[in-house]
């Protein structure tokens, strides 16, 4: 009979504490979700990985096309602005308010994902070589939801500190006829296939060819 009391005793006790351990994990406020192996998918792709900026989001247009300016920013980095641009029939689907998130940059795609909600919006341009960054990520990385993009153009180095010296870049003009990428020291862009991409001061996806 103790044997049983003992028993019984024991099995309330165990239900109590699972109860208390319950109640305070659900207290516990939701850890953040951060993208697996990010940085080196970055530089697999010359792209580049933030994990935690605040991330300042505007909508307009420039050159006839719709544009989402997103200009990432913390306490060390210089700001980093990245312009997105659409069609008409695509533009409709961005839904992005600015925030604390992680951006992954894949060259040829965008991700960027809210830690805390695990909401992610993804961005992809639709050129050829699309599918040699797709086979350097696993299987479903982005998902059939991703906005299809004309281009997407990068400003500033990434790595730039606030402390460093503010030197004012050259931005030799490249790009022009059969290119969908170029680069230089103000800027990079990939754009999507029957567009050119236009590098100067500023960078740009065109129907037709600008004159270099």
């Amino acid at each position: 009979m103790m044997k049983i009391t003992h028993l019984s005793a024991f099995l309330i006790l165990a239900a109590f504490a699972i109860f208390l351990a319950c109640e305070r994990k659900s207290d516990e406020p939701g850890k953040p979700s951060f993208i697996e192996d990010a940085t080196n998918l970055a530089d697999q792709t010359d792209g580049f990985y933030s994990k935690v900026a605040q991330v300042s989001v505007a909508k307009g247009s420039e050159n006839g096309q719709h544009m989402l300016q997103l200009t990432l920013s913390n306490s060390d980095l210089l700001p980093q602005s990245v312009k997105i641009y659409f069609e008409d029939e695509n533009w409709e689907k961005v839904n992005l308010q600015s925030g604390q998130y992680e951006v992954l940059f894949l060259k040829y795609a965008l991700i960027v994902n809210d830690p805390m909600s695990g909401k992610r919006q993804e961005f992809i341009v639709n050129a050829q070589q699309l599918s040699s960054v797709l086979e350097k990520l696993p299987k479903n990385f982005l998902s059939a939801s991703a906005v299809p993009a004309i281009g997407i153009a990068v400003y500033g180095q990434h790595s730039a500190l606030k402390e460093g010296p503010n030197l004012v870049p050259d931005c030799p003009t490249s790009g022009g006829t059969g290119t969908i990428s170029c680069s230089n020291s103000c800027c990079s862009i990939t754009c999507n296939s029957g567009y050119y991409a236009t590098c100067a001061g500023s960078c740009s996806c065109s129907k037709t060819p600008k004159d270099l």
